[in-house]
């Protein structure tokens, strides 16, 4: 592993950009018998995403209880630090079914390898109510978002242990009203633009 990936959230999911081809691969070490438990089938993996699909859409978070370990990692980038624990998820998720009272999700497509699952999801809604950030609340403002991403599962014992979300946060950020702007140019600089 590059020394460049340490410590980058890639890296601390098994990702390994020297390995398996063109965009590298999940670095798979053998696996001890003990290990065996943990490898998730293509039946299981499918079985927890129809449940998240299911709590998330129909607003009935009670369901995350049985496919998140009780003491689950989540490393978000909306989020200022990772969520730990199955009640702070609870919560975050909670405040944004809060703001946006349609949001609906789907996952698109699925990987697997060993005891880890890559989901690429879809998700989209209207800010309907007052959407909770880092930086406090904001009002409600109507407008529609829609954005991709990847979520990266480590499963131990059926549950999900460790989640690792990959999105543009910009595009959940525009339609609450925030742009992004170039820094201005100090006059001397910009007469040669």
């Amino acid at each position: 592993m590059p020394d460049l990936l340490l410590g980058h959230p890639l890296a601390e999911a098994g990702w390994d950009p020297e390995m398996g081809g063109r965009y590298g691969s999940f670095d798979q070490p053998k696996i001890r018998r003990d290990e065996m438990r943990d490898l998730i089938t293509e039946e299981q993996a499918k079985a927890l995403g129809d449940c998240y699909i299911r709590a998330r859409n129909e607003a009935n978070l009670s369901l995350l209880d049985e496919i998140y370990s009780p003491d689950v990692v989540v490393h978000d980038p909306s989020q200022p630090r990772e969520m730990i624990g199955l009640a702070a998820l609870k919560g975050q998720y909670g405040n944004t079914h809060a703001a946006v009272p349609d949001v609906k999700f789907s996952l698109d497509d699925m990987y697997l390898k060993g005891d880890r699952i890559a989901w690429i999801f879809t998700m989209s809604g209207t800010i309907a109510g007052p959407f909770r950030t880092p930086v406090g609340e904001l009002p409600p403002t109507g407008k529609s978002f829609r954005l991709s991403g990847v979520a990266i599962d480590r499963i131990v014992e059926g549950k999900i242990a460790e989640e690792w979300v990959f999105f543009n946060v910009l595009d959940l950020l525009q339609p609450l009203g925030f742009t992004l702007a170039p820094p201005k140019l100090l006059q001397a600089e910009a007469k040669y633009v």
